[in-house]
């Protein structure tokens, strides 16, 4: 597995491109993952939400 230097005070674009880079992929790839990992963590927050509502 390879360490991908990513700094908090890195900018967004600076991010992707240290990604892209480190994975040999495109913008686009890395940007679609990004999606899908945000639009996951929001489903699963939703998810408890209603859990915690129905209790």
């Amino acid at each position: 597995m390879k360490t991908i230097p990513i700094r908090a005070s890195d900018s967004t674009i600076e991010k992707i491109n240290y990604i892209r880079e480190s994975l040999h992929c495109s913008k686009a790839d890395v940007l679609e993952a990004c999606v899908t990992i945000v639009y996951s963590a929001i489903v699963v927050e939703q998810t408890k939400t209603r859990e915690e509502k129905v209790q």
